[in-house]
């Protein structure tokens, strides 16, 4: 059976918000991300999800300063080499969100092994519309570990402006603390996410914020709306990942109306098409381009079957 993609958004809208979102005249931050979803489908959102081919986007627009080491590839968890690895380091997930674990010894180890066999196996992102992830091929990573407390820095970007910044502070502790600032590094007095304790005061400005600004407004020049994720680590800016729909388009806050306006941008145009029915052949052409492309991929890093 096939399912056309504006009826998985609406269904996942009904189910997490009690209501349908508004496709014909967005004006909140959920009816704008899902509006995104449908109608401002570019092949570059593909390749920014990846967090693998993600990397060379970045390389190329901004270079390699801000990129951690990335140790090994492998399409299978057992074919990394752990015993080459350092005594610390991260094993991820190319094609999702969250398969992020940190490995300090054995036990961890083996915890985030059996945590990423069984995400390789699933495609992430379909039952909320988030239609890019189906195109991945999943490959797991080892990357460098960074020492010490991390402080996310989420600046949400449309067409190469800064919106505003989503920053997270002790997320270690299970209890993140989030302050939203303006590029000037003012508290706007938002709430974005609602599983994050909101606080009016923010870490004091990193030393590179100058530096992340450009880099934030570089990578999320060519889209309507990206939240590009840094962190200042040695001194220098360190790129996370991009996310297209963040929360998913599904913002609970009393603060969602209001980073609706900030988010402001085009919504008369809309591009063809990449993913329309799920469960289904995509769009041939498309289909054929995006098969070659993980083919293409696989034989650069060696993940080829």
């Amino acid at each position: 059976m096939q399912t056309r993609l504006v009826d998985i958004v609406n269904d996942h809208c009904l189910r997490q918000l009690g209501t349908l979102p508004n496709l014909v005249s967005p004006t909140g931050y959920n009816d704008k991300v899902n509006w995104l979803k449908l109608y401002d489908q570019m092949p570059e959102h593909i390749v920014c999800s990846d967090k693998l081919r993600a990397r060379e986007y970045v390389a190329e627009r901004v270079g390699t300063d801000c990129l951690l080491e990335v140790y090994q590839t492998a399409r299978s968890v057992d074919r990394i080499a752990f015993e080459t690895l350092p005594e610390r380091y991260v094993l991820k997930t190319n094609h999702d969100s969250g398969s992020v674990y940190v490995v300090t010894d054995r036990a961890s180890s083996m915890y985030a092994r059996g945590k990423i066999r069984r995400r390789l196996k699933r495609t992430y992102g379909m039952a909320k519309g988030e239609w890019a992830y189906a195109y991945i091929s999943p490959l797991v990573f080892a990357e460098e570990f960074m020492h010490g407390p991390a402080t996310d820095y989420k600046f949400h970007c449309s067409s190469g402006e800064i919106r505003w910044v989503q920053i997270i502070a002790d997320r270690a502790t299970g209890k993140p603390r989030e302050t939203n600032v303006d590029e000037g590094y003012a508290t706007l007095r938002l709430h974005f996410n609602h599983e994050n304790l909101c606080v009016d005061e923010p870490p004091v400005q990193p030393e590179t914020w100058e530096k992340m600004k450009g880099i934030a407004r570089t990578l999320s020049s060519p889209f309507r709306y990206v939240r590009v994720d840094l962190y200042e680590y040695q001194a220098r800016p360190i790129f996370g990942e991009l996310t297209f729909w963040p929360l998913a388009g599904c913002c609970h806050t009393k603060d969602e109306n209001a980073f609706g306006q900030l988010l402001n941008f085009d919504t008369t145009f809309k591009r063809p098409m990449v993913h329309d029915v799920v469960e289904g052949q995509a769009v041939g052409a498309l289909r054929r381009l995006t098969d070659g492309v993980k083919r293409a991929f696989a034989r650069v890093h060696g993940t080829a079957t």
